[in-house]
């Protein structure tokens, strides 16, 4: 399982520790491997100390952490706001620790990203916009660049949309959409597609709300009931489908809802 799933996993605890850490200092603390390292750095109490922890852990440290970190760098703000600025300030200031110029900017790109959802969580929507916009410049200058400019125009799509901005946010949604099947990534491109459906809903064009649902449900089932998820979450999966199968009666007017239900689902067995 890759660095950054583990990470997800381990969030709770995290926030635990979190709360009980005191002034113990992590600066010239060796750790084991790199999900020790996040522990200690939800620990540090100031930039100096996290700055010296990455840099005595330095081999540790790789593109992927980088990645993994910021992927729960936004659920940590809704708990702790300046502890996640603090993280992703470090972050930011460490990426000269990796060796490529590419690896480095496309870090850099996913350290802006997780910035931007911290602030969007505490609906500074402008800030959140900015530094999207700033990840993606990054992001479009690497030759791999598909999952950074796929994730990130879905972002901005959401802001342009919740700013009522519907002709934008639905031309991002569908470069994102491109992206996401240039992957073959039906998660990503499932949510792009009921974000679509949002957007025809709130401009009154319902026909065409009903069809970008279809399509997203339709991606959604069929990755929930992949043969992977069956091979991998075989008990996961049979429960999550019993759900599913025992919510249509209350979700079969909504096709909304049920994308909403499916990706939530889906999103648990990854």
């Amino acid at each position: 399982m890759p660095h950054h799933k583990v990470l997800l996993f381990e969030f709770i605890v995290l926030l635990a520790i979190c709360c009980i850490a005191g002034s113990t200092t992590w600066a010239d603390s060796q750790v084991r491997d790199q999900d020790a390292l996040f522990t200690s750095l939800v620990q540090v109490q100031s930039y100096e100390e996290g700055k010296a922890l990455l840099e005595t852990n330095s081999g540790l440290v790789n593109f992927w952490f980088f990645t993994g970190c910021a992927n729960v760098l936004g659920e940590l703000s809704t708990y702790d706001f300046e502890k996640a600025l603090l993280i992703d300030q470090i972050l930011i200031d460490a990426v000269d620790l990796l060796e490529g110029e590419e690896e480095r900017k496309n870090a850099l790109g996913w350290c802006l990203s997780a910035q931007a959802s911290i602030y969007l969580g505490q609906f500074r929507r402008e800030e959140a916009l900015h530094l999207y916009e700033q990840a993606l410049a990054l992001f479009e200058t690497l030759p791999e660049h598909l999952p950074g400019v796929a994730a990130t125009c879905s972002n901005l799509g959401d802001i342009y949309a919740d700013r009522g901005e519907y002709d934008d946010a639905l031309l991002l949604y569908e470069k994102s959409i491109a992206l996401y099947q240039e992957m073959k990534a039906p998660l990503g491109e499932g949510k792009a597609q009921r974000d679509i459906g949002d957007i025809y809903v709130r401009m009154g064009r319902y026909a065409e709300a009903e069809v970008q649902y279809g399509k997203a449900l339709s991606l959604i089932q069929k990755l929930l009931l992949s043969t992977f998820v069956v091979k991998q979450k075989r008990s996961i999966s049979k429960v999550s489908v019993m759900h599913y199968r025992s919510s249509r009666l209350s979700l079969k007017n909504s096709k909304s809802q049920k994308v909403n239900f499916l990706l939530t689902i889906t999103l648990s067995l990854r």
